[in-house]
């Protein structure tokens, strides 16, 4: 048996269609004040905690590792000694935003999504049979699915493009997650609206005009991610 170990930093990203805002006593246009917006997003958290919005909602959620904040990553095959690695030792597979795409593609004109950003520290700890699959990673290379100006049009993938996905392993084989952790130090949260592109005739998402708001924000680091 082997068991590939992987620490650093990194976000788990959730785009969530709360649709058109129906259950909730509150109007996107309206959130002006401080005090309605730490209501709504107030409100909104609690929602994405529970476990009615996994029922009620589509949800698409993943997990990245930004390859520059690595801090550990080790095999170790059977009875052998743990052995510690480079990036440059994995396979990097490039993976399409379809997931994100979809749930994109498959809403109605004027939903809501409310995305959720948890950018903190990983562990991951995959345990394989195949010491071979064992080495290799699924990275988003946005360049494969968006252009220049795709990308700036589309800021809501700044936290997936160019990032690391672990989670890949356990999805492409027979690998399994032995040990997962994670310890969140800034957690936000920004709302879009789904809209119609005419130009590019796809749906996309218009950032609501409210400040990105933060639920947790130890680091002080950033202003927004």
């Amino acid at each position: 048996m082997n068991y590939i170990n992987i620490e650093g930093g990194g976000s788990k990203i959730t785009f969530t269609n709360i649709g058109d805002l129906e259950e909730f006593d509150f109007n996107l246009d309206d959130l002006n004040e401080k005090a309605d917006i730490e209501a709504v997003f107030g409100e909104l958290d609690a929602y994405a905690q529970s476990s009615e919005i996994d029922l009620s909602c589509d949800t698409k959620q993943c997990r990245v590792i930004n390859p520059e904040e690595i801090e550990y990553l080790s095999i170790q095959r059977d009875e052998e000694e743990e052995k510690e690695l480079t990036l440059d030792e994995f396979e990097l597979i490039n993976l399409p935003l379809s997931d994100i795409e979809e749930l994109i593609e498959s809403s109605e004109v004027g939903d809501t999504i409310y995305l959720r950003v948890e950018h903190g520290n990983f562990l991951f700890r995959i345990e394989t049979e195949d010491s071979d699959v064992g080495l290799k990673l699924g990275y988003f290379d946005c360049s494969n699915d968006l252009s220049n100006f795709d990308l700036l049009a589309k800021d809501y993938y700044s936290n997936v493009c160019d990032s690391l996905v672990p989670d890949y392993l356990v999805k492409k084989s027979s690998a399994i997650l032995d040990e997962y952790k994670f310890e969140p130090n800034i957690i936000y949260a920004k709302l879009f609206r789904v809209i119609y592109n005419e130009d590019s005739n796809t749906k996309v998402l218009e950032k609501v005009e409210t400040p990105a708001y933060y639920f947790l924000d130890d680091t002080r680091i950033i202003d927004e991610l």
